[in-house]
């Protein structure tokens, strides 16, 4: 089986109207008996497709300005960055697909159908259809209370699980993984 916990920044709050600029993967696959975990963090300038927005909200929250965006490499080249890194990822032990999870999971595999499609390129291919939604599994087992929000870093105080660098990618998927 092959699990990959993904977890994205975006330059804004709308499906619509933003996109990725920031996209990081654990893989964690059972290779020979043993699990094996790869990681990967790609950065990109989703500004090269047209409609694309940012909202000042991002700056606050991940810290990253529209300038900073801006710099990054063109989407259309880390598009295919990404499909290559996944397609290695499918190959790697038993060539089988793989279960997509994440805490915003179904936001974040809607932004990357949406940014693949753009390109022509089938990001689903890649998963099995059923997917791993971390926020419904933990609600679902009993283990919240009541919260002031389904902040990704309020339920990981509230589990008591260490997430001091929150917004950033391998730091969010590593608490993903701890739940």
């Amino acid at each position: 089986m092959k699990l990959l916990l993904v977890d994205t920044e975006s330059t804004g709050f709308s499906l619509g109207r933003s996109s990725i600029f920031q996209a990081g993967f654990m893989l964690v696959s059972n290779v020979g008996g043993r699990n094996e975990i790869s990681e990967k963090v790609f950065f990109l300038n989703p500004f090269d497709i047209p409609g694309v927005e940012y909202s000042g909200a991002v700056k606050k929250i991940s810290g990253y300005s529209k300038s900073a965006i801006e710099s990054m490499k063109p989407s259309k080249k880390v598009v295919f960055e990404i499909a290559d890194f996944l397609e290695k990822c499918l190959n790697k032990g038993k060539r089988e697909q793989m279960f997509f999870s994440g805490y915003n999971g179904e936001v974040d595999f809607s932004r990357f159908e949406r940014l693949f499609g753009y390109y022509g390129l089938d990001f689903s291919k890649y998963f099995f259809k059923n997917r791993f939604r971390l926020f419904e599994r933990i609600k679902n087992a009993g283990k919240l209370a009541y919260l002031s929000d389904r902040k990704l870093a309020t339920i990981a105080t509230f589990l008591k699980i260490d997430k001091e660098n929150n917004h950033d990618i391998l730091a969010d998927i590593q608490s993903i993984e701890n739940f």
